[in-house]
């Protein structure tokens, strides 16, 4: 069924799946693949408290097939999850910029009940590097970690010391043993791209005081915040340990969805030391792709299940990565309809159908394209192939784009390693 509701970026119709058009679909791997779903910022709570008080699921109903066949599913949970760690408590200066490190009001804490929601939706993995797990300071983060154990959702990218905090967390799904890193970058505390320009070393003022704040320490709990040497550490480590490495950091300004240069060099670090795959989120939307020395670097995924109400927040993608074995077969990017205010959405990310799906993945494309990626638009979906026979196993599609452009040709990219 075919929900429509004014569009986020102009006037024309959006059309998404609902929940059950999701169910009616087979999202499952085939044997002998592999498949991560990868979705961006969770912070079930804020906006959104009036549905979840009810039903702690409510925000992943629209999506949760997807998330539920997958092999794994990977989020960022952007919130500490607290009841006996209090919140900083932030006073807003009006007399300072929006973008100034004391004027931040944005402060969470996630009840530990609404976790259900997330086990419900099928998240097995969160990563905690974000510049939001220390709002309740360190006894919040290890609190947080205490309740995500307790409801069987393992973390990463935080921990209740440093060495805790860098280690790779490991899942072995179907006999291929995946490795996870995280960490949180400098410019996630910079809310606006001119900032750069007129500030004098905003990025290391920010780093050195992200290390002071958010960073965990010998005997401290807190998070990893990002540097190459750290990153590169962080990915050789977890390459002695693992078959595949995902390197998935929070990264990026505010609503900037040209690459910013921090993000492309920490990206290029982590393959140069052995990540397979880079998968990125923090600016609420959605930011190109790339490929690196043959590996795929998804710089944005955008909001997912996340209580804003801000109308700048309205599209993100869901990524799925199907492995064969230990090597990657192919990307799938779906695009989401995250706009809350907007009743078809009403705090229910949706993926996007027919004309809106095919146009927002030709706007991803366009830029992507520019970085060496380019999808295949296939069923509302893109498809980024890196096996050599990907094409012909998939022949039926070959030369359909979205239904959105069903006379324009389908251009595919195929990457090999």
């Amino acid at each position: 069924m075919a929900i429509f509701a004014a569009g986020c970026s102009s006037a024309e119709q959006v059309d998404v799946y609902t929940g059950d058009d999701l169910a009616a679909m087979d999202f499952k791997s085939t044997p002998g693949e592999t498949s991560i779903v990868f979705v961006g910022d969770m912070y079930p709570w804020d906006f959104a408290k009036k549905y979840v008080k009810k039903d702690p699921a409510y925000m992943f109903r629209g999506t949760a097939p997807l998330l539920q066949q997958a092999d794994l599913a990977v989020g960022n949970l952007e919130t500490p999850v607290a009841e006996k760690a209090e919140k900083r408590t932030r006073k807003f200066d009006w007399t300072r910029p929006i973008h100034s490190l004391k004027a931040k009001t944005w402060v969470y804490r996630l009840p530990p009940d609404l976790l259900d929601g997330l086990t419900w939706a099928g998240i097995d993995l969160v990563s905690l590097a974000n510049n939001h797990i220390g709002d309740c300071r360190a006894d919040g983060v290890s609190e947080t970690l205490e309740h995500l154990q307790a409801h069987g959702i393992k973390a990463v990218g935080a921990g209740n010391n440093l060495r805790e905090a860098t280690r790779p967390t490991v899942v072995e799904v179907n006999g291929v043993k995946f490795a996870f890193v995280a960490s949180v970058s400098a410019e996630t505390w910079i809310t606006d791209i001119g900032q750069v320009n007129e500030e004098k070393n905003a990025i290391s003022k920010r780093r050195r005081w992200m290390k002071r704040r958010l960073q965990a320490t010998k005997d401290s709990a807190g998070s990893v915040i990002t540097s190459e040497s750290m990153v590169r550490r962080m990915v050789r480590r977890a390459k002695r340990m693992a078959d595949v490495v995902v390197y998935f950091p929070h990264w990026g300004i505010r609503y900037h969805r040209p690459v910013f240069d921090e993000q492309a060099k920490m990206a290029r670090a982590a393959i140069d030391a052995g990540a397979d795959l880079v998968v990125g989120h923090h600016i609420h939307i959605w930011q190109p792709s790339e490929i690196y020395e043959g590996k795929p670097i998804v710089y944005g995924l955008g909001n997912f299940a996340f209580g804003s109400n801000n109308r700048r927040a309205n599209e993100g993608l869901v990524v799925r990565a199907i492995f064969r074995g230990k090597s990657l077969d192919r990307l799938e990017l779906y695009p989401t309809y995250t706009k809350n205010v907007d009743p078809v959405v009403k705090y229910q990310t949706k993926l996007l159908r027919g004309t809106f799906a095919g146009d927002t993945l030709r706007r991803v494309n366009l830029m992507s394209s520019k970085r060496g990626a380019e999808y295949a638009i296939r069923e509302d979906k893109g498809v980024l192939y890196f096996s050599p026979d990907g094409a012909s196993e998939d022949e039926g599609d070959a030369g359909s784009e979205s239904r959105s452009n069903e006379n324009a040709p389908a251009r595919e990219t195929h990457v090999n390693s």
